[in-house]
């Protein structure tokens, strides 16, 4: 009986132990779990800042773009040497640039009558030792850095839209030639009361309306349009007579006042 008890004894000395190391154990596991469950915690937390700085970039450079403002050239003063690299298109008043030695350093295509209809048809001669050549082949030969045209007065009567498309057409054809050059469109000059009257689908209201359309083309990036009538208009919107001797072109004197005015008209 003795033994038996003893041996009771023994038994459960080695429970309650066994039952002490079972239950440090289990103390110790939830702690090592409460360690992985910060570990796990602190992860996504920098997973999140790694994400917040290419966030950063892409903010950074749209308000780089936003800098780069669009229309930042424009029109002014022309600097020495600026018409050497010039190439004027228009019909007779483009021509007297260089007949009355208004501005003779820009190379220029034109000739009596020349419109959109017909400028591909002859040849015209051509300033600075170049002759007679065809359109196409000086824009494709000759290089330019500013191209002004003023071609339209001719056509007034033909077709409006008909017309705005060859205008329209003229400019895509230069660009394709010279992708490097600046366009300047210039607005057709007016006529007077009494030209008008003698002419009427040649009027200023039909003139008016065409380099409206034609002004549209401009972007103020690489096509500028400009309009000498601000300089020749009387006080009704016409071409004043002291500027004209047959009403729709301009005296040797006016042809020079148009000159210098292109001369702050520069693209620059």
């Amino acid at each position: 009986m003795k033994r038996y008890f003893c041996l009771c004894l023994a038994l459960l000395t080695a429970l309650t132990v066994l039952l002490t190391a079972c239950g440090v154990k289990s103390v110790d596991v939830p702690a090592e779990e409460t360690t992985s469950a910060a570990e796990l915690t602190a992860a996504p937390t920098d997973e999140m800042q790694t994400t917040a700085a290419p966030a950063t970039e892409p903010t950074q450079t749209t308000a780089e773009a936003t800098t780069a403002a669009p229309g930042s050239r424009r029109l002014g003063q022309a600097p020495e040497g600026y018409f050497e690299d010039c190439l004027f298109i228009g019909d007779s008043r483009t021509e007297d640039l260089l007949n009355y030695n208004a501005l003779t350093t820009p190379t220029i295509f034109s000739r009596v009558s020349t419109s959109l209809y017909n400028l591909h048809s002859e040849p015209a001669p051509v300033n600075h030792g170049i002759g007679e050549i065809d359109f196409v082949d000086l824009i494709n030969n000759y290089q330019f850095k500013h191209i002004y045209i003023m071609l339209g007065f001719n056509e007034i009567g033909y077709a409006r839209q008909q017309t705005v498309n060859k205008f329209e057409a003229l400019i895509e054809e230069v660009r394709a030639a010279q992708p490097d050059a600046d366009i300047i469109i210039q607005a057709n000059l007016h006529v007077t009361p009494a030209y008008a009257a003698r002419h009427p689908d040649e009027s200023n209201e039909e003139i008016d309306d065409f380099n409206s359309k034609i002004a549209q083309f401009a972007d103020g990036e690489t096509i500028f349009y400009i309009d000498m009538n601000e300089l020749f208009d009387d006080e009704n919107g016409a071409l004043d007579t002291q500027y004209t001797g047959d009403g729709v072109h301009l005296t040797p004197s006016a042809t020079k006042e148009w000159a210098d005015w292109l001369a702050t008209k520069a693209v620059v």
